[in-house]
C-alpha cells in the first residue's frame, strides 16, 4: 500500500512538472524513510545505553531451594526493576559440580560479569579465600547478608566476614554483634525481608476464618514449645482456629481445631485475606529472644494482604509497628486469649488495624525498600573507599 502512494505520487509529479517532478517525489521518500529509520536506531541506542548505565547486581543466594520462596523471588524481582542482574545458585551448582568447583565458578563470573554490587545470601558454601580473590580482582561491593540466628558465631559468617566490605544480620543482638567484631568480621549492620505487594494484596471475600495460624510444629525448634502452648490453650477455649503447616496431628479429632496443609504465595495470600485474625508467636521463643530476630515475612506478607496480625511481643518490635495502631501484640498466653476474643468481637476496630497496618508496609517494607537501602549500603562502602 505504501509504495502503491508512492507510485501514484511519482506519476503525478512527472505529469506536472516532468522529470524534475519525478527526482522531487523520489528524494521526498527517501528522506522519509531515512528520518523513520534514523529514529528507530536511535530508540534502540537509548535503550542499549540507559540499560549500560544501569548498577550491575550479581545475587548470590538458594535461588532454587523451595524453602527461598518469596524471600529470594522478591529480592530477584525488585532488582531487575533498578539493575542488570545475574543470579548465582551456589547451593545448586554445589550438588551439580562440588564445593571446591562451586567456587572456583563463582569467582570466573564475578570476574566476567565485574558487578558493582555482590549480594551474598546465606552462603555457608562459600569459601573467604575465594571472596578475597574476587575483591582483588574486581571493583564490586561485596555485601553478605545472614538470615538465620544461633547464639554463638557461625565459622562460615566470620569466613566469609573478614574479606566482605560488609556484613548485614536479620537482628541486633548486641552480645552476638559484639563476638562477631571480636573475631574480625567488619562494618555489621542490620537488614530484613520485605514484602511484594503484587503478591501478597487484599484477595476480598467473606472472612471465613475466625483465627488462622501459619506455622509447622517441628520438634527440632525451640521456639515451637511456644507455638504448642498457645494452640493448646486456644484449644481449650473453644476458639476456632485453623492451623496451615505440619507436625498437628494429634489434634485431628479436636473439634474447634481444623489442619491444612502448609501454604505459600497465591494460596498464603488468599488464606489470609480471608481470615479475621492472623496470629504469630515471633521470635525465638519465651525468654529466650534475640533483639529484632523474628520470622518477619509472616507478619508483613499477612499484613500486605490486609490480615489482621496478632503477635508475642519480642524485644524491638516497637521500633517498626506501633502496637493497637499497626499490628497488636501480646505478652502471656493469656493475654493473647483475651485479645483473640476482643477482636473477634470488635469487628471496625480490627479493621481499621489491619488496614493501617497493610498501608504502613506497602509504603515502608517492600522489597523495593530493602533493595533501595541495600544500594545505601553500597554507597557508604564507596564513598570510605574514595
Amino acid at each position: 500500500m505504501r509504495i502503491q502512494r508512492m507510485i501514484r505520487r511519482a506519476e503525478a509529479s512527472y505529469r506536472k512538472e516532468g522529470l524534475l517532478g519525478l527526482v522531487k517525489a523520489g528524494s521526498i521518500y527517501l528522506s522519509r524513510s531515512c528520518r523513520v529509520s534514523l529514529l528507530t536506531r536511535g530508540v534502540k541506542l537509548y535503550k542499549k545505553k540507559a540499560h549500560a548505565c544501569q548498577l550491575k547486581v550479581l545475587y548470590v543466594a538458594l535461588i532454587s531451594e523451595p524453602q527461598a520462596g518469596s524471600n529470594v523471588n522478591g529480592v530477584i524481582k525488585a532488582y531487575r526493576k533498578v539493575s542488570t542482574l545475574t543470579t548465582f545458585d551456589y547451593r545448586k551448582l554445589a550438588r551439580q559440580f562440588g564445593q571446591s568447583r562451586m567456587n572456583k565458578m563463582l569467582v570466573k563470573t564475578a570476574i566476567k560479569f565485574q558487578p558493582d554490587l555482590i549480594h551474598l545470601g546465606k552462603s555457608e558454601l562459600i569459601c573467604g579465600l575465594k571472596i578475597k580473590e574476587i575483591r582483588d580482582k574486581t571493583d564490586s561491593c561485596i555485601i553478605h547478608f545472614y538470615g538465620d540466628f544461633r547464639w554463638e558465631p557461625q565459622d562460615w559468617v566470620v569466613d566469609i566476614g573478614k574479606y566482605t566490605d560488609r556484613t548485614l544480620l536479620y537482628h541486633k543482638e548486641a552480645s552476638l554483634i559484639e563476638k562477631y567484631k571480636k573475631l574480625g568480621v567488619k562494618n555489621i549492620g542490620f537488614w530484613w525481608v520485605g514484602t511484594d505487594p503484587d503478591v501478597f494484596y487484599p484477595r476480598g471475600g467473606d472472612k471465613i476464618y475466625d483465627v488462622v495460624f501459619m506455622a509447622s510444629n517441628p520438634d527440632s525448634l525451640e521456639g515451637c514449645k511456644l507455638r504448642r502452648e498457645l494452640v493448646a490453650a486456644i484449644t481449650k477455649e473453644g476458639i476456632e482456629l485453623h492451623i496451615f503447616g505440619s507436625g498437628w496431628e494429634h489434634l485431628t479429632d479436636v473439634p474447634n481445631v481444623h489442619l491444612h496443609p502448609f501454604v505459600a504465595e497465591e494460596e498464603f495470600a488468599q488464606v489470609c485475606s480471608q481470615a479475621k485474625i492472623s496470629l504469630s508467636t515471633g521470635g525465638l521463643g519465651a525468654n529466650n529472644d534475640a533483639y529484632m530476630y523474628n520470622s518477619w515475612r509472616r507478619p508483613l506478607n499477612s499484613m500486605a494482604c490486609g490480615a489482621f496480625h496478632l503477635t508475642r511481643y519480642f524485644p524491638g518490635l516497637e521500633e517498626v509497628f506501633e502496637n493497637g495502631k499497626h499490628l497488636v501484640w501480646f505478652e502471656s498466653i493469656s493475654q493473647a486469649i483475651e485479645l483473640i476474643e476482643r477482636y473477634l468481637a470488635g469487628d471496625d476496630e480490627r479493621e481499621q488495624i489491619a488496614r493501617t497496618g497493610r498501608q504502613e508496609v506497602i509504603s515502608h517494607h517492600t522489597w523495593d525498600h530493602r533493595i533501595a537501602q541495600m544500594f545505601e549500603y553500597m554507597k557508604e562502602v564507596q564513598s570510605r573507599q574514595h
